[in-house]
């Protein structure tokens, strides 16, 4: 590339590339890649995690970073519902969910950071295969200890006031939200549960 102004690169090597020009500032071939990336985007698309987790990383990845958001403001399931949703850092997700234009319901928010706060409070457990293994499911936590729950909740605690209980049905509330309840505020939770068991009435 230097020498001839070309480069050549095997399908996922240009993800190396990108990182490789970071490093050494060659704002040239950042340049190029991204124009690369974003003229053929099914790169992205099939890549998608790792695109995000590389493009959050860096301001000089602003273009790209800027695809991935539009991209799941308008399909939220290509990162939310992928088997690379863990690798998102805390502040991509913090960043994901405070965005109102985000076309996704409470509940897969809800499940979404429940397995990805699993994912980055035991990562040297069983406890990482859960995504893997329960991509559209909330794990059985009926043996979880104190403890679990303690450290979940301080992983987890700048993402749950982000969650609209209120727009999750009474069902999915009782089946995904209530086991969890020890990771949340007592107050908060039992104002949740109020306003839950009132609408179940009314």
């Amino acid at each position: 590339y230097f020498y001839g102004g070309n480069l050549k690169y095997k399908s996922n090597e240009i993800f190396e590339f990108l990182l490789i020009s970071k490093e050494f500032n060659i704002s040239e071939l950042l340049d190029l890649l991204q124009s690369q990336l974003l003229q053929f985007p099914n790169q992205i698309y099939q890549n998608f995690g790792i695109t995000l987790q590389i493009s959050s990383s860096h301001e000089l990845f602003q273009r790209l970073y800027e695809f991935c958001l539009k991209t799941i403001n308008e399909h939220p399931e290509i990162i939310f519902k992928s088997q690379d949703f863990h690798l998102l850092n805390e502040n991509t997700l913090l960043d994901l969910l405070q965005k109102k234009e985000l076309n996704l319901k409470e509940i897969e928010k809800w499940k979404s950071i429940i397995k990805w706060g699993i994912h980055h409070t035991f990562p040297d457990t069983l406890f990482t295969n859960i995504y893997a293994e329960y991509v559209s499911e909330i794990p059985d936590v009926s043996l979880w200890t104190r403890d679990k729950f303690r450290d979940l909740a301080n992983t987890l605690k700048q993402f749950i006031p982000l969650i609209n209980f209120h727009k999750i049905t009474p069902e999915d509330f009782y089946e995904k939200v209530k086991p969890f309840k020890k990771i949340m505020n007592k107050q908060f939770y039992d104002e949740i549960l109020k306003y839950h068991l009132l609408s179940k009435k009314s």
